[in-house]
């Protein structure tokens, strides 16, 4: 059975299984056994966007992005029910000179431990917001294990994020060079320890407008 699962950028995620002529082997292979096409919104109260997700190995689903202008982290069983919703109110919603931005949780890989490891993204690069992303990790459960700030110097942006053979995490993504009205970028990757420290960061590119890391695999 081929799983294919499409993430989008509305306040609902769609998820679609699809048969194949070997699907009753793949099946007992994975373990997975729903073969239906199914809709299911899940915005709730507040602006609900969804960035990413990802399925695990009891065929249900988590899903991460940004819910009521912080970042938000749901996991739904195989038929898109509910299990459990988490909106991470540790994480501040940037405040500057133009009102209230967001944080939004753009990417997540599940880890060796039962968990989650989430990246973020700030929705202004305005001086005045002094904001950045986040890395997050959670238990099984989404519940926090610990938060850290992305270089704050200048405002960075995680686009994606992984856990790495060693049990660390690399993430990747943009930052602006120079201030907000310039809109200089450049491309990052940065490498945390297990407990949440940076290793090192590492800054490539802005020559040009658009140096982004998009994926880390």
């Amino acid at each position: 059975m081929k799983k294919i699962i499409y993430c989008l950028l509305l306040p609902f995620f769609l998820m679609q299984c699809e048969d194949e002529p070997d699907s009753e082997a793949q099946e007992q292979e994975s373990g997975c056994g729903l073969d239906t096409l199914f809709n299911r919104e899940v915005g709730g109260a507040g602006d609900t966007d969804g960035y990413d997700i990802v399925r695990l190995d009891d065929c249900s689903y988590v899903g991460v992005g940004k819910r009521s202008s912080r970042p938000w982290i749901m996991k739904i069983d195989e038929a898109g029910n509910e299990l459990w919703t988490r909106v991470f109110e540790e994480v501040p919603i940037p405040q500057g000179n133009y009102g209230s931005g967001h944080q939004s949780a753009t990417a997540l890989d599940a880890t060796t431990d039962g968990g989650f490891i989430l990246c973020t993204s700030v929705s202004t690069n305005h001086p005045s917001y002094n904001s950045t992303g986040y890395v997050i990790k959670t238990d099984s459960m989404g519940v926090t294990e610990w938060i850290t700030e992305l270089p704050s110097n200048r405002t960075h942006h995680g686009k994606d994020i992984i856990q790495t053979t060693e049990g660390d995490y690399v993430v990747v993504g943009t930052w602006f060079v120079s201030s907000a009205e310039t809109s200089q970028k450049s491309a990052f990757m940065a490498r945390y320890s297990e407990s949440g420290s940076l290793s090192w960061i590492e800054h490539y590119g802005g020559a040009c407008d658009e140096d982004v890391f998009n994926a880390v695999i």
